[in-house]
């Protein structure tokens, strides 16, 4: 009979993760948006979180959108966000373009007064059917307008009317000398 063999386990000592708590830009008050795992802060850095905007601003009318945080830096227990992109959810748009009504929208990429870099998409839906030549002169304009705007600003300031909806508002007045329009938002707003 042979003798028995001693098993022996090693165990390998493990980090323990740490929980970090993400702090929200300066565009939403720095509030806390939540709380992650990660074994070191340096794995922080660069990852990415996506929140609802409604759980950010208490608003339920911005329950349709989606906003994009990126982990820019880690101070003690924080994790310091940066906003990178404002989208409107594809069902909420689905939900707004009706029968009877055209939908414009555009895509193109505007520059800040700080040299920050935009891709913006705005969505137009017109009261009625329109032709062809009404939605191109409706995207030129719009570019027009943006383009105006962003340049006037830096990020930020672009960012905060952006969200605030106080574009919004403006380009759907300048807007309706062109065509008198039922809905006007930035589907997509991304920092680049």
């Amino acid at each position: 009979m042979a003798g028995k063999k001693k098993i022996t386990i090693k165990s390998k000592q493990q980090k323990k993760k740490r929980w970090y708590n993400i702090v929200a830009s300066p565009e939403f008050k720095s509030v806390s948006i939540g709380e992650t795992p990660a074994l070191a802060p340096e794995n922080l850095e660069g990852r990415k979180f996506k929140v609802n905007m409604m759980t950010l601003t208490r608003d339920m009318k911005k329950q349709s959108f989606v906003i994009t945080f990126k982990v820019k830096e880690v101070k003690g227990n924080d994790a310091i966000t940066e906003f990178m992109q404002y989208e409107m959810s594809g069902v909420h748009v689905k939900r707004v373009v009706k029968k009877g009504k055209d939908k414009v929208d555009d895509s193109f990429v505007v520059k800040t007064k700080d040299d920050v870099n935009v891709r913006v998409k705005p969505l137009l839906i017109t009261r009625n059917k329109v032709q062809h030549s009404v939605k191109t002169t409706l995207r030129a304009e719009t570019k027009v307008f943006i383009e105006k705007v962003a340049k006037e600003k830096d990020f930020f300031q672009f960012a905060s009317s952006v969200l605030g909806t106080e574009l919004q508002k403006t380009m759907k007045g300048t807007l309706k000398k062109v065509y008198p329009l039922s809905f006007v938002e930035i589907r997509v707003f991304k920092r680049l």
